[in-house]
């Protein structure tokens, strides 16, 4: 099956928001990168707790009931045994080694913390390149457009002035030429404003399958 001849663009109107600060404001919720760091931050605080946790005594209780008849024939018909105690625990001497576990844990904190500092940093400068780029490609479109409409009314009177024998079959050609040489600069910078929406709304989060218009996946059941 051959392609279409006309062939379109995947154009997604994304919800970017109007202003670098909202676009920041929104990466900071919704970015991938800067949620798996934060992520990874807040295990490794669950793990000095869990650490620091073999500090302090052990404590649990217990409780059985254990009832029989007829334990001992013809002596004692019936039996009954309850038992409810507390257990402690409490390491006195283990060589450091609760010491060395809670600071390996607060140091694997610390770098988890510095790490969102550099995602951040990070995420932000690409927001605002890919922002500003995005920006620049609106701008160039319109002129690429405006750069066609010159172009063909170019065209056009080169055409009429060969039809008066004042132009050559050349100077047509050159005419047609640029227009199709700014044909194909408007496809490049609509290619490049894709991308770079592409990109941004990554940054962002909004690459979803709902964004992207995928069909959800349908499980088929199986028969028990």
């Amino acid at each position: 099956m051959f392609p279409p001849l006309m062939m379109e663009m995947p154009v997604i109107a994304f919800p970017f928001p109007q202003t670098a600060e909202e676009l920041v404001a929104m990466a900071g919720q919704r970015n991938p990168e800067l949620n798996r760091t934060r992520d990874e931050y807040l295990a490794s605080k669950s793990d000095i707790g869990v650490a620091e946790s073999e500090f302090y005594p052990r404590v649990s209780a217990f409780a059985s009931y254990l009832k029989e008849y007829d334990p001992q024939p013809g002596i004692v018909p019936e039996s009954e045994v309850s038992t409810i105690g507390v257990r402690a625990r409490i390491n006195l001497y283990e060589g450091f080694n609760t010491v060395s576990r809670a600071r390996e844990a607060k140091f694997r904190a610390n770098q988890k913390r510095m790490e969102i500092r550099a995602a951040e940093t990070a995420v932000k400068s690409e927001l605002i390149t890919q922002w500003r780029r995005l920006q620049a490609f609106d701008a160039e479109i319109s002129a690429r457009e405006l750069e066609i409409t010159a172009a063909k009314f170019s065209a056009d009177g080169v055409r009429e002035e060969a039809r008066l024998g004042e132009r050559t079959v050349l100077d047509m050609l050159e005419a047609e030429q640029e227009v199709l040489d700014a044909q194909s600069a408007l496809v490049k910078a609509r290619r490049d404003r894709i991308v770079t929406s592409y990109r941004l709304a990554a940054a962002l989060g909004l690459l979803t399958p709902e964004s992207l218009g995928f069909r959800p996946v349908q499980v088929a059941k199986t028969a028990e």
